[in-house]
């Protein structure tokens, strides 16, 4: 069991926030110029936020992958159209991707002491 299937419900809340969504939409759209139509890699996908997002501007298929199996479950109920994956990213990376994106993991290198590593 991952650490983060302990605490899933809560996170998912914390990330429903209307302005938090406003704010991670802006980030996608500012970084991912065109995704009409593209193949989207969305990393440490957590429960889906990203993916409601990334449809709407056009992505055509998007597969998240995550280490935590209930995040992943949570995922597959909000976006049934999306694949979502548990697990190793490196046998994701062998496909062709047009976008690669991992919000998730820039949120929490953000919290990192950067000059220690």
């Amino acid at each position: 069991m991952s650490q983060y299937d302990q605490v899933v419900r809560q996170y998912d809340e914390w990330v429903e926030n209307p302005l938090r969504k406003y704010v991670w939409r802006e980030m996608i759209e500012k970084n991912l110029k065109n995704i009409q139509g593209k193949r989207v890699l969305d990393v440490a996908c957590g429960t889906g936020y990203s993916m409601e997002i990334l449809y709407k501007l056009g992505a055509k298929e998007v597969v998240g992958i995550d280490s935590s199996a209930e995040s992943v479950r949570v995922a597959k109920e909000k976006f049934p159209q999306a694949t979502f994956t548990i697990g190793d990213i490196s046998k994701h990376l062998l496909k062709s991707w047009d976008n690669l994106t991992s919000l998730r993991l820039f949120i929490f290198l953000n919290m990192l002491p950067l000059n220690r590593i």
